[in-house]
């Protein structure tokens, strides 16, 4: 497997929101995604890898931006067919987080 280690640039919508940065540790690869601002509800964090798309994680709010960390090793890359990093981008979930008044409505006993 190739190095993917690097700084890659996060698109959103045509325009860059932030940065992904891929280092290797050990047998590890690490993956840290830091963007200033991603709205809100729910935001992934998508590469193209030979021009397949594959979910990285969801992004959550911390300290006044959003940020992904996950490591992978390289047998777990493999499995997922990331040889490579051509690009990366964010996808909004349909669904938005939202509080729910009552969240015991949403169960019922069988």
């Amino acid at each position: 497997m190739p190095d993917i280690s690097g700084s890659y640039v996060i698109s959103d919508a045509g325009r860059a929101a932030g940065l992904l940065e891929v280092s290797r540790e050990g047998l590890f690869y690490r993956f840290r995604a830091v963007c200033p601002d991603c709205g809100e509800g729910r935001v992934r964090l998508c590469i193209s890898s030979a021009g397949r798309e594959v979910p990285i994680g969801l992004l959550s709010p911390e300290s006044g931006q959003w940020r992904l960390e996950r490591r992978y090793s390289r047998d777990a890359l493999r499995a997922m067919e990331v040889w490579q990093i051509d690009s990366c981008r964010l996808e909004r979930e349909s669904r938005v987080w939202r509080r729910e008044a009552r969240p015991d409505a949403l169960f019922e006993d069988r």
